[in-house]
């Protein structure tokens, strides 16, 4: 009995041993597959995300990932959030005090500044003893801390206190940033370069700008961001390199005293450093947000500049346009106006790289000094070869698209509505002309695109009012309207007449017969602007005038009804029945109540001349074959 006993009993503490064993084996299974490592470089994308990530860690997995992982979301509170929140909280406790200083007189300005690098050194110093303790992040954040009151006192000391020359506070940071980037890439741990980061971002702001050490500011961000840059990108650190990037153009908004060239230099290059640093690293947010940050810095910037001051944002923004443009000419030819169409975030690369050229070309328009500014078609000119020409040589239907749009806005810069309608129309047949046939045929629509903008310019013209004796079907903005009408009448014909059948899907859009359309409403409303104008500047009444736009109507319906038999063309065939309504709508209700006795006679003479005339032209086209044709089929 006893002896059973004692048996069972070892049998599950066995049991148990066994069961313990088996959880332990289990948990050291589990660090392994989730250990935290770099993930391995895949071919770039538009914006630099890998091609085909093999999976999308959840958020338990994301923290099992972590070094020394919290249990659960009360842990993980308070070992993160807490840390953040007391790091910035005594960096800013810190900022405060020397600035409560200054404005009080205490002590010199060189006790204020060697206090702030001795607690600095302390904070820091204790931090590194905890690391080595077990406690890395929590360390890693007191390393931060020491880290950020360390380029608080530099910044202190070489900005607002003109404590120590320039050189000696820009020496200063740098010293500091090569201890922050060596520990962090030691440790490897992003809370050590993200809080350091934000702690020197703080500092100015804490201490308050001041104008006469705006070149000092600009300098202390430039080796602030290369030293944390360089960290986030060499150990993957997304998150630091949004600080990096928020700071980077903060402190640009902070040196209003700078030079305006200056900042625009510190804004264009140090900005499209930063968007090829996140595409060649592969962070897609990283890239957009700092596409976005410098396109604003520039846009902003290029209005409050004057003298030569004014060519740095000209020809800066080269440098943010360089890593998209880049990106963009790598792609095949015939991949289409829609980069990387594959991938999931291509509609946003594609969105980026056009919204780049337009940028430039509205900032260097902008921008332009006398005697320069009375030329902004030749600086948008100039821009736009750098899309153009590798568009058409290379097939490009992307780049070819984007050197059309810089064109079209330096036309819009250079003239007024009548001269932008006759520019967008001269351009929109080279559109036509460049996209006949090969890659570029898919940009087709560009042509007939532009000459709308073109024609909504031209009767935009009409809207404001028509030049001071500007005499109607001769004057200006008559010529205006037949450069127009022209240009879409040669996209239609003769430039696509060989080639249509080649791009018109069957039963698909036809974009022919939609410029056709376009060309029919420009003439339907030039004529209905112009024919009245005409007739009352040779002394005509008002209800001569009308009367004459009643018969242009019918007319116009005759002839639509006439060609669309004639060619066969049912969408013709409609417009005319359209106008046709129109017109008997306005004769009906206008005419009639308007005209004395003779003029109604002529006008419903007319209506009824077109009106039995299609409709017997509809009834031989719907009628049967008499009986001889039959014979002769037979």
């Amino acid at each position: 009995m006893d002896e059973s006993s004692s048996t069972g009993r070892v049998e599950e503490r066995l049991a148990a041993l066994e069961s313990a064993i088996e959880e332990i084996r289990d948990t050291l299974a589990h660090r392994a597959r989730h250990q935290r490592s770099d993930p391995p470089r895949r071919g770039p994308s538009p914006l630099g995300i890998p091609a085909a990530p093999a999976r999308t860690p959840s958020f338990d997995n994301l923290r099992a990932a972590l070094p020394g992982r919290p249990r659960d979301l009360e842990s993980w509170l308070g070992q993160n959030a807490l840390l953040v929140v007391g790091v910035l909280a005594l960096v800013a406790a810190i900022g405060f005090t020397l600035k409560y200083a200054f404005d009080q007189g205490w002590v010199s300005p060189a006790a204020r500044v060697g206090a702030g690098l001795v607690a600095g050194v302390a904070i820091a110093a204790y931090g590194e003893r905890l690391v080595r303790r077990g406690l890395r992040r929590f360390g890693a954040g007191l390393q931060g801390a020491g880290a950020a009151i360390g380029y608080l006192s530099a910044w202190a000391a070489a900005g607002p206190y003109q404590f120590l020359p320039a050189g000696v506070g820009i020496a200063a940071l740098a010293i500091i940033s090569g201890l922050v980037l060596v520990s962090a890439l030691r440790g490897s741990e992003a809370y050590l370069a993200g809080l350091a980061a934000t702690g020197a971002y703080l500092a100015p702001v804490l201490l308050g700008g001041d104008p006469q050490a705006a070149v000092v500011l600009l300098a202390y961000s430039l080796v602030v961001s290369a030293a944390v840059c360089t960290v986030s990108l060499l150990r993957n650190w997304w998150g630091t390199f949004a600080v990096v990037v928020i700071g980077f153009f903060l402190m640009a908004l902070l040196s209003e005293g700078a030079d305006g060239g200056l900042r625009g230099l510190y804004i264009t290059v140090g900005g499209g450093a930063l968007i090829a640093a996140a595409l060649w690293r592969g962070w897609p947010v990283g890239a957009l947000l700092a596409w976005t940050l410098g396109w604003i810095g520039v846009l902003s910037g290029a209005q409050a500049v004057e003298g030569w001051q004014a060519w740095v944002f000209v020809i800066g923004p080269a440098a943010l346009t360089w890593p998209v443009w880049k990106r963009a000419l790598g792609v095949p030819a015939g991949s289409g106006a829609r980069l990387y169409a594959d991938d999931p975030l291509g509609l946003v690369a594609t969105t980026m790289f056009y919204a780049t050229a337009v940028a430039w070309a509205v900032a260097a328009t902008e921008a332009l000094p006398p005697p320069a500014a009375a030329y902004p078609l030749l600086a948008a000119g100039a821009i736009s070869l750098l899309f153009l020409v590798p568009g058409v040589l290379r097939g490009q239907a992307a780049m070819h698209l984007a050197g059309l749009a810089v064109l079209a806005t330096g036309i819009v810069a250079q003239w007024n509505w009548l001269g932008a309608s006759a520019g967008l129309s001269a351009l929109a047949v080279l559109a036509a002309i460049t996209t006949r046939s090969g890659p570029l045929a898919e940009n087709r629509w560009s042509g007939p695109a532009l000459a709308a903008i073109g024609v909504y310019a031209l009767f935009g013209a009409n809207a404001e009012g028509r030049p001071e004796n500007d005499p109607a079907l001769f004057g200006r903005w008559a010529i205006a309207l037949y450069v127009s009408l022209s240009a879409i009448v040669a996209i239609a014909g003769p430039l696509w007449k060989k080639t249509e059948e080649r791009w018109e899907a069957p039963g698909g859009f036809n974009l022919r017969v939609a410029t056709w359309l376009l060309a029919a409403i420009v003439v339907f409303s030039g004529g209905t602007i112009e024919i009245p104008e005409f007739v009352l500047q040779r002394g005509g009444s008002t209800l001569a005038a009308g009367l004459a736009v009643s018969a242009y109507w019918l007319i116009m319906a005759g002839g639509l009804l006439a060609y669309g038999f004639w060619k066969d063309s049912k969408a013709v065939r409609i417009t005319g029945l359209a106008v046709a309504a129109l017109a008997i709508g306005k004769v009906l209700f206008v005419d009639l109540a308007e005209l004395r006795a003779l003029y109604r006679v002529g006008s419903l003479a007319l209506l009824a001349a077109i009106a039995l005339l299609a409709s017997r032209a509809y009834h031989r086209r719907e009628s049967p074959p008499d009986r001889e044709s039959v014979d002769q089929a037979r």
